[in-house]
């Protein structure tokens, strides 16, 4: 195996336990700490955190932690300078940042409450609406079917009256031909009378000619 190779794994595995053990801790309350290039306070003083600041903690030595800032800076400090416990002001202004947040939903949910309210009224408005319709639609169709019925009746009634009617023409034309053919035959009939009258008159008439005739020849004699 190449050493280059070996050594960068002999590297990434002693790094390992440094970096796996990392945890975020807190400067105690009322505080400054000092970290240093060792541990010790006669080291040089690499950074000053106040108190409730977070440090990475890489490694735990003796009474020393050993710390990297948000700066990257990396030093010693005292284990009694540090609490795992997250500070109060960092605890309220969660807490705030989660009141907040609530309120925040709190407020939408109120509106989307507000918004269904609306909508409810507004599906409960169409259906009253949607009920006065059908009501309508029940009344006007009760109308048709009544008017159907009045209709269906007048229709009967016409065709009634137009067999009525039919009838009635026949029955006149019947009659008409009837007072036609008793026209002719009344006008027959005194065609008939008149003639035989003259007739009767002639003969009459010849009949006392002859009767004139007879008696004057008796006479004569």
């Amino acid at each position: 195996m190449d050493k280059k190779i070996f050594y960068f794994f002999v590297l990434i595995v002693l790094g390992l336990p440094r970096f796996a053990a990392a945890e975020t801790m807190y400067v105690n309350d009322n505080l400054e700490v000092m970290i240093r290039g060792g541990k010790g306070v006669e080291f040089k003083i690499l950074a000053i955190k106040k108190a409730h600041e977070p440090l990475e903690v890489l490694k735990t030595e003796d009474d020393y932690y050993y710390v990297r800032t948000e700066g990257g800076i990396e030093g010693w400090v005292l284990r009694r300078y540090l609490t795992r416990e997250l500070p109060d002001p960092m605890v309220i202004a969660s807490l705030r940042t989660e009141i907040e947040q609530l309120k925040g939903e709190q407020a939408a949910l109120n509106q989307e409450y507000q918004k269904l309210q609306e909508q409810r009224k507004s599906i409960t408005d169409s259906s009253a609406l949607l009920g006065e319709k059908a009501k309508t639609l029940e009344s006007q169709y009760q109308e048709l079917k009544a008017s159907s019925a009045n209709i269906i009746g007048i229709k009967q009634e016409h065709d009634r009256l137009a067999e009525e009617n039919r009838k009635n023409t026949l029955t006149i034309t019947q009659l008409t031909e009837k007072n036609k053919q008793l026209r002719d035959y009344t006008m027959l009939m005194w065609f008939v009378a008149g003639a035989s009258t003259l007739l009767i008159g002639i003969l009459f008439g010849a009949i006392l000619q002859g009767l004139r005739y007879k008696r004057k020849r008796s006479i004569s004699f």
